[in-house]
């Protein structure tokens, strides 16, 4: 059974993001360093209501085709 404070993991379609960034209190983001087609974005947001708690880079390799920037954000607000 789930309890009140367990964490949920929503992956996107566009419209998916939109109903829940306002209810996150945390984002992990991955930021792929290239222009692909597709639609799924992360929805505009506030920037000054989170702050960054973690900030990794990862160059392209084997198994990722793109480098890409992973971001954890917390909610200050």
């Amino acid at each position: 059974a789930r309890g009140p404070r367990d964490p949920v993991v929503v992956f996107g379609g566009a419209a998916v993001f939109r109903v829940f960034l306002p209810m996150a209190r945390r984002l992990y983001w991955t930021q792929v360093q290239a222009h692909v087609p597709g639609d799924v974005r992360l929805p505009a947001f506030a920037p000054g209501e989170w702050r960054e708690i973690e900030r990794t880079w990862h160059d392209a390799d084997a198994r990722h085709a793109f480098p890409l920037l992973f971001l954890v954000l917390e909610r200050t607000t």
